[in-house]
C-alpha cells in the first residue's frame, strides 16, 4: 500500500497545514517533502496505548533553500537540528538555529521557517496524548515554545532521535510501547534541562559567577582565594553557599564540568585518554580515569566504545 492509497489522519492534517516553497518558487505539500526521506507515520493497532502517541517522526534533509509555514495543528511538535542552519520567524523576533538546537512547540502553534545554509537536516516529530501534555507546563514556563542548545554530551536525547522512524515502521503493540518510552525519555531530558536553567537563574550572584568561571575555564585550577577575590565574598561563605545551592562542593562541580567535556571529546574525537584528560585540566591520567569511572561507572575507553555503538544514525 502506498502513501497515496491510504492516508492516516496525521498525513491528512499535516498535508493541509504545511505550505512549502523551494528556491525555485515551486510549492509542494508535506507528504512530497518526506518521500525518499527516513520519515514514517504511526499506524498502531487498536488498543495501543495512547497516553503518548507518535503520529509522525523522522529525519528530513533539504539540499536547496526551503521555506515553509505550518498552520496550527493538534500536535505537539519537536525538532532537532543536525546540520546546516535556519531561521525561525517569531512575533518577537527571528531566532537563528544551528546544529543540536532542540525545539518544542505546543499544539496550535503557527510556525514560519526558512533554511539558511544548505544542505540542512533535522529530526521532526509530531506527538499527542495526555502524557505529552503534562510536560508542557515545565517546558513552556518561560516562553510560548522551548528552544535549547543540546550539549554533544547529551547522549540520551541525541541517540534516541534516529530510532523514531524505524520504530514507527513496525506497528505492533510492543513497538508502540517502545516508541512511547523513547519519546518519554526525550521529553524528560528536555524538562530536566529546562528546570536546571530555571534553578540557575535563582542562584546567588557569587554562586552564579563561580559556576560561570568553571564552565568557561575548566582547564585551569581555581583557588578559593582567587574565587573569593573575584566575587568579593569570603571563601568560607562561598563554599557554604555553593554547596547549599547546588548540592556539591565547588571542586566537585568543577570536576563534573570536566568529565562532561571529556565525554564530548571521547565521543567526537580520536584524541587519546591522556590527551583528553589534559585538555579538560586533569594531567594525571590515572587520576582522570578514576574520576571518570566514579562519575559514569565506566572507563573512558568503555564510554568511547558505547558512544560509537549508540550513535551511528545521527548525522
Amino acid at each position: 500500500m502506498t502513501m497515496n492509497e491510504y492516508q492516516t489522519p496525521a498525513m491528512q492534517q499535516l498535508e493541509t497545514a504545511f505550505t512549502f516553497q523551494s528556491v525555485s518558487g515551486k510549492n509542494s505539500g508535506f507528504l512530497a517533502s518526506t518521500r525518499g526521506q527516513d520519515f514514517a507515520f504511526g499506524s498502531y493497532p487498536c488498543g495501543a496505548p495512547e497516553l503518548l502517541f507518535i503520529h509522525a517522526a523522522g529525519h528530513i534533509s533539504y539540499t536547496v533553500p526551503v521555506s515553509y509555514t505550518l498552520a496550527p495543528t493538534s500536535y505537539l511538535i519537536v525538532m532537532l537540528t543536525v546540520r546546516g542552519n535556519a531561521v525561525l520567524r517569531c512575533p518577537n523576533g527571528d531566532i537563528s538555529l544551528a546544529r543540536h538546537d532542540f525545539l518544542l512547540f505546543p499544539p496550535g502553534f503557527t510556525l514560519q521557517f526558512a533554511t539558511g545554509e544548505t544542505p540542512f537536516s533535522y529530526y521532526l516529530c509530531f506527538v499527542s496524548g495526555v502524557l505529552a501534555e503534562q510536560y508542557l507546563p515545565p517546558l513552556l514556563a518561560e516562553s510560548p515554545f522551548l528552544h535549547q542548545q543540546l550539549s554533544p554530551a547529551s547522549d540520551i536525547a541525541l541517540s534516541l532521535f534516529p530510532s523514531m522512524a524505524p520504530l514507527l515502521r513496525a506497528p505492533d503493540t510492543d513497538t508502540a510501547l517502545h516508541v512511547n518510552a523513547v519519546f518519554h525519555t526525550i521529553l524528560s531530558d528536555a524538562a530536566y534541562s529546562a528546570s536546571a536553567k530555571a534553578r540557575a537563574q535563582k542562584l546567588p550572584p557569587h554562586v552564579r559567577t563561580v559556576r560561570q568561571i568553571y564552565e568557561q575555564d575548566y582547564k585551569n585550577p581555581h583557588s578559593l582565594d582567587a574565587l573569593s577575590a573575584e566575587t568579593g565574598v569570603s571563601k568560607y561563605k562561598l563554599c557554604r553557599d555553593f554547596s547549599a545551592s547546588l548540592g556539591i562542593s565547588p571542586l566537585q562541580y568543577l570536576n563534573r564540568v570536566r568529565i562532561e567535556e571529556a565525554k564530548r571529546l571521547l565521543a567526537s574525537s580520536n584524541d587519546t585518554v591522556h590527551e583528553i584528560g589534559s585538555l579538560v585540566g586533569i594531567d594525571n591520567t590515572n587520576h582522570f580515569i578514576r574520576l571518570f569511572k566514579k562519575s559514569t561507572g565506566i572507563t573512558p575507553l568503555q564510554f568511547r566504545q558505547i558512544s560509537a555503538e549508540r550513535r551511528p544514525g545521527l548525522p
